[in-house]
């Protein structure tokens, strides 16, 4: 579903850019169908230059693991240090029945 919605978006935005690219070929009505095939054209560039930009980003992204790295971060906070449990703070509980975990002491 989200497919086709994103193609029927796409789709949607090239005819628009083509109907204004041609709007001043629209005022004169001179050579209306040549504007609008340029406009269309000028806009799928656009459209796929977008498109190549996002497809170098987002593996780009992805090799970052932002999923460990959360998870990491995650650990970091919840560890018990050594002081904490000489300090007899690590006899602590992980409250997991919320969203959020938070330590009970």
């Amino acid at each position: 579903m989200f497919f086709i919605l994103s193609v029927v978006a796409t789709i949607g935005l090239v005819i628009i850019g083509a109907l204004l690219f041609a709007v001043q070929a629209f005022n004169t009505s001179n050579q209306t169908p040549k504007a609008i095939a340029d406009g269309a054209i000028y806009i799928s560039a656009f459209l796929l230059t977008i498109l190549i930009t996002i497809a170098v980003i987002l593996p780009a992204l992805l090799m970052l693991q932002p999923t460990r790295l959360w998870h990491v971060l995650r650990a970091e906070k919840l560890a018990v240090t050594p002081r904490q449990r000489f300090r007899g703070k690590g006899n602590c509980l992980v409250n997991e029945s919320s969203r959020s975990q938070r330590i009970v002491c």
